[in-house]
């Protein structure tokens, strides 16, 4: 990007809306002009057939596997996970799109739109490093998503070519699921086969749209914090009436944006919940997946799969912490400046704002517990205990 453009605000957010547009689903409208299009119905219809009919066809093909597959059983239950994960995540999101804009009200009206103003800000950097957290948490889960589509066909064309051409098609779809009709004709196969591959599409924005739109209110909220702790250290007290006044507007400015985040976790805790318990649980299962595996491409898109949930899940964390350490800054910054410059009226009142600006901006995981990455490396070593007691279980049986 040039550094000398100006950078606007729609697009911090362009990501996340244009990806959730392919589903049908409108978070936010940036002018009244825009309206609802007979595409976006057909989009949103799709979206509502996969959520309503996958859950109870995977459900199906749990009750009807064999018992003893344990690794069967588990890579089910990790894409079931998944899904019902992601499907979660931005519907939860879609029913608060009304505080979402509120967030989004709120954002535009501290947004710098000056190219002075942004270089106050640091704004390039935050926007930079946000769109490259972004590309990687995207793309990272559509090449997993990739990789389990085509792993299918290309370990069909491998036995096809060590058999000398005597290797019949057996009719293997990416991901096992109960359908009510024979699928092992072509016909139906590659019309069953197209499904799949456009369920995996809708699982993986549904499930990376609402993280990569926290992201970017994060990023937004940090840079406003970081100006805030700026405005306050360069702040220089004249010994008049004016300068309490002048402090208390910036740490009005500082009270409405640590009352932003709070929406925030109206709208996020519970898809940010889901996120980590179903973190959890796909990680001890894939990485189970990953040790008793047989077929190296599996064992490859397994590691793949265990690195996208990872690194979603971890920039999260680093975000909210970096939001705890940026907003606790400000009370740090009230104790730098040049107080000692200001009256003793000045003086006196100072402990007030520096009590206000002790209050961390915290990301919540529905009130559980604040997400940071204190939290993320818990979870770590919880979901490598539960996949120890899956792996030992398996040893056993074997």
């Amino acid at each position: 990007m040039d550094a000398g453009a100006i950078v606007t605000i729609k697009e911090f957010f362009d990501f996340p809306f244009k990806l959730c547009s392919t589903l049908g689903i409108r978070l936010y409208k940036w002018s009244k002009s825009e309206r609802t299009t007979i595409v976006q119905i057909i989009l949103l219809t799709n979206l509502l057939l996969h959520t309503s009919l996958y859950p109870i066809l995977l459900v199906i093909y749990q009750i009807n596997m064999d018992p003893d597959d344990i690794l069967g059983r588990t890579t089910s239950l990790a894409i079931s996970l998944f899904c019902v994960n992601a499907v979660t995540k931005v519907l939860c999101v879609a029913m608060q799109h009304k505080k979402l804009g509120k967030i989004i009200h709120k954002l535009i009206k501290y947004f710098p739109t000056t190219f002075k103003g942004q270089e106050e800000f640091n704004l390039h950097y935050e926007f930079t490093t946000m769109r490259r957290v972004s590309s990687i948490m995207l793309w990272n889960h559509l090449l997993t998503a990739v990789l389990f589509d085509i792993t299918p066909p290309m370990t069909f064309v491998i036995e096809y070519v060590r058999s000398g051409g005597k290797k019949q098609f057996n009719f293997i779809l990416p991901y096992a699921i109960w359908y009510p009709w024979d699928y092992h004709k072509i016909g139906s196969f590659i019309f069953t086969y197209m499904t799949q591959v456009l369920g995996s599409y809708v699982a993986v924005i549904a499930y990376v749209v609402p993280d990569l739109l926290l992201i970017s209110v994060v990023a937004l909220a940090n840079m406003n914090f970081r100006y805030i702790s700026k405005l306050i250290r360069e702040f220089h007290p004249t010994r008049t009436n004016e300068d309490f006044k002048s402090l208390g507007e910036i740490m009005d400015y500082h009270d409405d944006i640590l009352s932003m985040i709070d929406e925030v976790n109206d709208v996020f805790s519970l898809s940010v919940l889901l996120s980590f318990f179903g973190f959890g649980g796909m990680l001890c299962l894939v990485g189970f997946n990953v040790v008793a595996g047989n077929s190296i491409v599996d064992i490859l898109t397994y590691l793949l799969f265990i690195s996208s949930i990872l690194l979603i899940m971890y920039y999260l964390s680093a975000y909210g912490t970096k939001m705890i350490t940026l907003s606790t800054d400000v009370s740090v910054a009230l104790a730098d400046h040049s107080w000692y410059d200001g009256s003793v009226y000045y003086q006196r009142m100072l402990p007030f704002p520096i009590a206000r600006a002790q209050r961390p901006a915290q990301l919540l995981a529905y009130k559980f517990f604040v997400v940071s990455m204190e939290s993320f490396q818990s979870l770590l070593t919880t979901s490598y205990q539960l996949f120890t007691l899956i792996k030992t279980r398996y040893d056993e049986q074997r």
